[in-house]
């Protein structure tokens, strides 16, 4: 899965995670309380979780260890990870339109989720600690 955002900038973030899953009709979403993707999150409260055909795995895989948050946090520095701002192009992928909203999805694949958060303005929900990216 890749998760889709928009950046403080304007520009979209795209990150792969694994943990998405449904109770009933939430949506649960297990990412990295300090990435870059929650810190989007948490501004915008937008999001497009993008559900990639098996033929485009090499595209996620090129964005396995890559982040946005500038700055890079030591840990991920120290895991190898790339600065990237620019993860459409750098995965090969082009952003599409998702409908309603900013964040972009993939252009030209059929499975995406998009959807808001449930709480905005100035307490978002909270988001738990934990790995992840």
């Amino acid at each position: 899965m890749l998760i889709s955002t928009l950046n403080e900038d304007g520009t979209p973030n795209l990150a792969p995670m694994s943990s998405a899953w449904w109770l009933d009709d939430l949506c649960m979403l297990g990412l990295g309380s300090r990435s870059k993707t929650a810190e989007n999150l948490r501004r915008e409260g937008e999001w497009v979780l993008n559900l990639p055909s098996v033929d485009r795995v090499d595209a996620v895989d090129r964005l396995a260890l890559t982040t946005a948050k500038d700055p890079m946090p030591q840990y991920k520095t120290d895991m190898g990870f790339d600065l990237e701002k620019h993860k459409f192009e750098r995965a090969g992928l082009t952003p599409g339109y998702s409908g309603w909203q900013a964040a972009s999805s993939l252009g030209n694949d059929p499975g995406l989720v998009s959807d808001q958060l449930p709480h905005r303005g100035s307490h978002p929900p909270p988001l738990r600690e934990g790995a992840g990216g």
